[in-house]
């Protein structure tokens, strides 16, 4: 009877960690899904203004008061944002996926 008591009560120890482990889990996966929320954000204002910045660059340089270098420097600092909202992105799939696994509802991702 002791055992049964025993192996009772570790089984309920372990249920308890493993609760507190999920939560803690879903905490940190919720955090992580907000904080690439931002980052996405910030990422579609960087594109945002480097397309302004080409656009003034092409603007400039048609009226013949900035070289050509303006506009390619602009269309590179353009390709870095694309590049970095890309990499926002699947940060943020990715912390969508690690909550939905945190939460056991992988199978129902949309």
């Amino acid at each position: 009877m002791t055992e049964q008591v025993s192996a009772a009560r570790d089984l309920e120890i372990r249920a308890r960690d493993l609760r507190a482990q999920v939560d803690a889990d879903v905490r940190s996966a919720t955090l992580n899904l907000r904080s690439s929320s931002e980052v996405v954000g910030a990422a579609r204002e960087r594109l945002s203004l480097a397309e302004q910045e080409v656009a003034q660059a092409r603007e400039r340089f048609q009226a013949g008061v900035s070289g050509n270098a303006d506009v390619i420097t602009a269309s590179i600092t353009l390709n870095t944002a694309r590049t970095q909202l890309v990499d926002a992105l699947t940060s943020y799939q990715a912390s969508r996926v690690a909550l939905a696994r945190a939460q056991g509802s992988i199978a129902t991702l949309d």
